[in-house]
């Protein structure tokens, strides 16, 4: 039964973290309603009459309107991140052949060796 305690200490934490802090922790706290799903656990009697999931999607969207003029706005720019930067770099800004098409398996006639462009 320790394992309900725990459970429930953590998501009342990601309840006040959620609404002192930042939004992120209903985010945490809905995710270990998805991933731990206490109605399935043998200590999930106690949450019988509770939906976790409801409640965290409420704590979320209810923290995200509580902290709205606080949050950063989401920047278009994809060049920002490291891991993105190198993947142009590595690729030249192309996609490899067959990535996004239906089929996929047809090679990119643009794409061909050096000896058939000769």
């Amino acid at each position: 039964m320790y394992l309900a305690v725990v459970y429930l200490l953590f998501c009342i934490a990601c309840v006040v973290l959620a609404f002192r802090r930042h939004p992120i922790y209903a985010f945490y706290f809905y995710l270990s309603t998805t991933f731990v799903y206490p109605q399935g656990r043998y200590w999930g009697h106690a949450f019988a009459e509770v939906r976790p999931a409801l409640l965290a999607a409420i704590v979320t969207t209810l923290a995200i309107v509580l902290h709205m003029g606080r949050l950063r706005p989401i920047r278009a720019d994809v060049m920002r991140t490291p891991g993105s930067r190198r993947r142009v770099r590595r690729t030249g800004g192309r996609r490899r052949s067959g990535a996004g098409r239906q089929g996929g398996s047809e090679p990119d006639p643009e794409a061909g060796s050096t000896a058939a462009r000769r």
